[in-house]
């Protein structure tokens, strides 16, 4: 997955590399979708199965590290147990 956080701060902040375009410059395909979306990855994972064009198939799954816990979504905070403590028992 592709959530843009690291551990320590949000990834734009400690990497540079643009993953996709790395792959894309090796020759991959690399199809972007919404990794929430389980028709979405359905949808990519079936086009990179059934793709005959000869190139290997990266498929990048944005998502939203700790969605569904507003305190934290998309935040370095959401790493390791950071949610347990919004968890309901």
């Amino acid at each position: 997955d592709s959530n843009g956080v690291t551990l320590d701060k949000m990834a734009e902040h400690t990497q540079s590399e643009d993953v996709s375009m790395r792959f894309e410059a090796q020759g991959w395909e690399v199809l972007e979708v919404d990794g929430h979306d389980m028709d979405a990855i359905t949808k990519a994972y079936r086009y990179a199965k059934d793709s005959d064009n000869g190139k290997p198939t990266l498929i990048v799954c944005k998502t939203i590290i700790g969605k569904g816990i507003d305190e934290i979504a998309g935040t370095c905070a959401a790493h390791g147990e950071a949610g347990v403590q919004y968890h309901d028992s």
